[in-house]
């Protein structure tokens, strides 16, 4: 007798819905990362926080079939051994998109500008267009990149971003398992991350203090990337806060990448000239990692102009997708039933894969310049 999950595994296997196989963009970015100590999935795993948090930076969130708007955002965890180039690759991937950020900065202070001199015109200034006049009238445009940060602060910086008509915000840190020892505000941030994963909502705060109130947050999206060793998982108060934070906060929400074993260096001595080869395939990836680099660039240069055209306005979702991730999300719900620990991580985990996939469809769609997922 056939099964519900045959019968939709069938379906998702007729579209290659469950190959395993990378994005050619997500390929072009872990292409300019040249470590080659850094393993392909860590590299997968930072490519894609890059590449989602790029596609959020547009605030064209994806538009469901019941109406409901969902924010593109990534949240990374990857753990792998210490010196394995976890910030170098978190910049390398980072280049790709510098143009990008350049012109969204630019339009980020133009438009502050604009505002500034309206509502110096407003107030009835004299030289309304002077710097020195309008400059109190101007909202700071914040960075897109924090580190981990207080609770406050952290909601301060997404209410300061939240005035403008475009950019998004994103946590790094590249010492997770530090954070978690010594950092009492990293608890709290990734409970901000949790909340605003889904739907990018989060009521507002009001204290008898100024200083700790804040906005409501509705639609605005929060990434981040976590890098840390596997050293943590041998210290028990560190791995308790680390099983604690993921289990219950993270394990759904997050791309996941464990790597417990340093990549190897390869071996040249059967080479004729061992140093030689060393030299020739070091240039190699520098070579190879240029041209990533610069076909990226010119990737997101007419993709920023593009979408400077269209901010705020939603992506739709195709019946093709509806059908797709009713699918997907009834195998996986199957899945679990039929032969997983259902208190298991990767039971939690495999429950809510159509989620991130929806995200990652949409931040696709962001990539394609295309209007639908």
């Amino acid at each position: 007798m056939t099964t519900m999950l045959e019968l939709t595994k069938h379906k998702l296997d007729a579209v290659e819905a469950l190959t395993p196989k990378l994005h050619p963009v997500i390929e072009q970015v872990t292409r300019a990362i040249t470590n080659y100590t850094v393993h392909p999935r860590m590299k997968a795993v930072i490519a894609v926080s890059h590449i989602m948090l790029f596609a959020s930076q547009f605030r064209r969130n994806i538009e469901m079939w019941d109406g409901t708007e969902v924010p593109i955002n990534s949240i990374g965890v990857v753990l792998c051994d210490s010196g394995a180039g976890k910030d170098s690759s978190h910049r390398a991937a980072k280049r790709c998109f510098e143009p990008g950020y350049e012109l969204i900065t630019k339009h980020l202070e133009t438009e502050a500008r604009k505002r500034a001199i309206q509502r110096a015109r407003n107030a009835e200034e004299d030289l309304p267009e002077e710097y020195e006049v309008y400059k109190k009238y101007l909202d700071l445009v914040p960075p897109f990149e924090t580190a981990v940060t207080t609770g406050p602060g952290l909601i301060a910086l997404l209410n300061t971003m939240e005035p403008h008509d475009l950019g998004s915000n994103y946590i790094y840190s590249g010492e997770f398992g530090d954070q978690l020892t010594y950092n009492a505000n990293i608890a709290e941030n990734i409970t901000i991350l949790a909340e605003l994963y889904d739907l990018g909502v989060r009521e507002g705060t009001f204290t008898k203090g100024v200083e700790f109130r804040s906005k409501a947050i509705d639609g605005q999206s929060l990434s981040a990337l976590m890098m840390g060793s596997p050293v943590m998982l041998y210290d028990e108060s560190v791995k308790y806060r680390f099983e604690t934070a993921f289990m219950s906060k993270l394990a759904r929400r997050s791309f996941f990448c464990y790597v417990p074993e340093p990549m190897p260096s390869p071996d040249f001595m059967s080479h004729d000239d061992p140093m030689q080869a060393l030299d020739d395939f070091e240039r190699a990836l520098d070579d190879e990692a240029a041209h990533a680099r610069a076909v990226m660039r010119d990737g997101v240069v007419a993709i920023t102009t593009h979408h400077l055209k269209h901010l705020g306005t939603p992506i739709t979702t195709s019946e093709e997708v509806r059908t797709y991730y009713t699918t997907y999300k009834r195998y996986n719900s199957d899945l679990v039933e039929h032969s997983m620990n259902r208190e298991s991580t990767s039971a939690l985990i495999r429950r809510h894969l159509q989620w991130k996939a929806l995200k990652l469809a949409g931040a696709f769609a962001i990539l394609d310049c295309s209007p639908t997922v």
